[in-house]
């Protein structure tokens, strides 16, 4: 807690690694498409300056786009892909309640951290398109968050199962 104004920083870091089994490739020809991930993560929005909260201040938070480099769109892409993220909050409002707060608008549906994959085509014409989507639980989420409060926990790992997007091919 910052002690004049009674906030605490909450640090979150994505880590997306990779994709493992990718089979949206269909006829697709190596080095025809590449790959990224985006995710939407929440994200504050405030009228208050320097990312001060001033007591009684209300916080907006809302999931926010944030993307992958690309990479070439292979069967195993490897993104290695690093994102720290801060909310910062009255120490009296607890952050599960900022969560499920920005993860209940357009885009999370309130069930947790969405993430997509997409292709970048470049024949016949460069288009993106989604192909698969994952949804971190925003009970893992919470968990973590309750956990790392008790000392139990530091960093955890998820792996994600993917949904292939219906039409996700390509051409």
């Amino acid at each position: 807690p910052t002690p004049m104004l009674d906030q605490v920083e909450h640090i979150f870091e994505v880590c997306v690694e990779g994709v493992t089994g990718l089979q949206v490739l269909g006829d697709m020809i190596y080095g025809e498409a590449d790959t990224f991930v985006q995710y939407h993560f929440p994200s504050q929005q405030n009228s208050t300056t320097a990312g001060v909260i001033k007591h009684g201040s209300s916080v907006s938070s809302t999931l926010k786009p944030h993307r992958t480099a690309t990479t070439l769109c292979i069967p195993e892409p490897v993104f290695g892909c690093v994102s720290r993220h801060a909310l910062r909050l009255p120490s009296s409002s607890p952050v599960q309640r900022e969560l499920l707060s920005a993860c209940s608008g357009a885009g999370g549906g309130g069930g947790g951290i969405p993430f997509e994959l997409w292709c970048r085509y470049y024949y016949p014409n460069t288009r993106d398109q989604v192909v698969a989507k994952a949804l971190l639980p925003l009970a893992k989420l919470c968990a973590m968050v309750t956990m790392q409060k008790r000392g139990e926990a530091g960093v955890q790992g998820f792996h994600l199962p993917l949904t292939a997007m219906a039409g996700a091919g390509g051409k």
